[in-house]
């Protein structure tokens, strides 16, 4: 019908407009179960160590990919989709945003901002502790009804990535 928008059309320009005022506390939250919101996660939540993104935290039957080092999301370097992501996270700061990913992503945004396939699945190209790059495509989680690993931080992860606690 002429005139109507769905919720998701509103969504996201609210959410651009509180994120442009850069305080970290300042969002428009949306109940994850919300019916109009697909209650998908990106299945891996990514810390910052240094200029470097690593999965710390991964669905369960995601696991190996622990301590991975995130190259790009959705055939897009990391830089660029943390770009992208950044008109809806609120945060204050450069290094605020730098460690946005570790609040973990949800599928809706992912999609909003062109990260997802057509097929529905995530497109993640990894660095594995043994060097050895590989793409996978992953599918978003449901949070909820998810078991989540999580990569216990030591003072160095590999021999090829050292990261400090």
């Amino acid at each position: 019908m002429d005139g109507k928008i769905d919720r998701k059309e509103c969504i996201y320009p609210l959410k651009e407009i509180f994120c442009s005022y850069h305080v970290a506390h300042l969002r428009l939250a949306v109940a994850q179960d919300n019916q109009d919101f697909s209650s998908g996660v990106f299945p891996f939540v990514l810390m910052c160590f240094g200029d470097d993104y690593h999965i710390i935290t991964a669905a369960k039957k995601y696991e190996k990919y622990l301590g991975s080092k995130v190259l790009e999301i959705g055939g897009v370097p990391i830089e660029e989709s943390l770009k992208r992501l950044s008109k809806y996270i609120p945060y204050e700061t450069p290094s605020g945003l730098k460690h946005s990913f570790e609040r973990g992503l949800t599928y809706d945004t992912m999609e909003h901002v062109g990260l997802t396939e057509k097929n529905g699945k995530i497109k993640v190209k990894l660095q594995k502790q043994n060097g050895a790059v590989e793409t996978y495509s992953c599918k978003p989680v449901v949070a909820s009804k998810t078991k989540f690993s999580a990569l216990p931080l030591k003072k160095e992860i590999t021999k090829n990535f050292s990261i400090a606690t």
